[in-house]
């Protein structure tokens, strides 16, 4: 597994049954980079997207975790994309892992998932575009 798929997993495990949006995901990944820039194990290239911050790793990085059944993709019913969720094998993976990575990262990011899972995609995009107005430059979303 790759060293910045740790992180991925890491969030899809704090984020319970619920599990994360793509949106989400991509979100949480690209604050906890943000927060912890020298974190040697997190090397995503965010670029300014439809929706703000956007690497296609994150993509790949899910898609290979859940090859190795640590991830489940799973349809959510009236929408054309998936929700990511950790397997149970993701959660024993998980809680080994726990204990390899940088503790207050872990810590900032449990608390990052959490604020996300409670707060609208209208709010979560609206926060990101004013802390970081550079992710705005392509972005089709509209501020409301």
């Amino acid at each position: 597994m790759k060293d910045r798929a740790k992180w991925i997993l890491m969030a899809l495990f704090v984020a319970g049954e619920e599990g994360l949006s793509p949106a989400q995901l991509q979100k949480a990944i690209f604050l906890l980079q943000k927060a912890f820039p020298n974190l040697e194990t997190l090397s995503y290239n965010f670029q300014p997207y439809n929706y703000g911050p956007f690497d296609v790793g994150v993509y790949h990085d899910v898609e290979m975790l859940a090859d190795n059944a640590l991830v489940e993709l799973r349809q959510r019913g009236g929408h054309n994309w998936s929700s990511y969720h950790i397997s149970e094998t993701g959660k024993k993976t998980s809680e080994l892992l726990k204990n390899s990575l940088d503790s207050d990262a872990v810590l900032h990011l449990t608390k990052l998932v959490k604020l996300i899972q409670s707060v609208s995609f209208q709010t979560l995009i609206g926060s990101i575009y004013k802390k970081y107005p550079e992710y705005k430059k392509n972005s089709i979303f509209k501020d409301r």
